[in-house]
């Protein structure tokens, strides 16, 4: 008897319990999903839009306004070196020769263009500090509101009007205006007037 009541006791302890196996199961599927909706939370929370502190940075019209800095500085600072390299030409040349009246010439125009670059520099850096401030006060607005940004309207009509900028700038270099052709070919007709009035003159004498 006391034996079969030893071979019960251990038969009990280790035979299978299914309320044991449930309660721990139910454990575990709530740690589990504890686990998922924390994880969701986290994620919702990092995946929530926050505030960028840049916003510039991310503005096509402030990039392109950057862009044109730049390349007016290296512009000014090719035209620097030019004339660094027309001062040593002027000092090797003779003092009266065709060279050094070239060299002259190259030298005024080379600081004229200088001079220009400059304050074309100077406007480009002013205007894109003042779209840097305009493109974060015009973000905040279309954050707060969740809306897009940057309209690209806007992009559309800056694009369109540095094209139509450009443009002129270029077409002006290419042809001469009107006034500078005009004042030309009067001065050509003059000179061409000129010998026709001396050969009047001697037929009059």
């Amino acid at each position: 008897m006391m034996v079969n009541f030893r071979a019960k006791k251990v038969l009990q302890k280790n035979s299978f319990h299914p309320n044991r196996f449930f309660n721990i199961n139910r454990y575990e599927v709530k740690a589990t999903i504890s686990f998922i909706l924390l994880l969701i939370l986290l994620i919702s929370v990092s995946g929530c839009k926050s505030e960028d502190p840049n916003p510039e940075l991310s503005d096509p019209i402030y990039k392109k306004l950057l862009e044109q800095v730049g390349l007016l500085k290296t512009q000014y600072e090719s035209e620097q070196k030019k004339i660094e390299d027309l001062e040593r030409d002027l000092e090797k040349s003779k003092v009266i020769s065709a060279e050094r009246i070239k060299i002259k010439k190259d030298l005024m125009s080379s600081r004229k263009k200088m001079e220009i670059l400059a304050q074309q520099r100077q406007f480009f850096e002013i205007r894109s500090e003042h779209r840097r401030v305009e493109a974060r006060k015009k973000y905040k607005i279309a954050f707060s509101k969740g809306i897009p940004w940057p309209d690209p309207k806007e992009i559309e009509y800056f694009l369109t009007n540095q094209n139509l900028q450009l443009s002129s700038r270029n077409w002006n270099t290419r042809v001469p205006k009107l006034h500078d052709r005009l004042l030309s070919q009067n001065g050509s007709h003059k000179e061409k007037k000129k010998p026709s009035e001396g050969k009047e003159t001697e037929k009059k004498h």
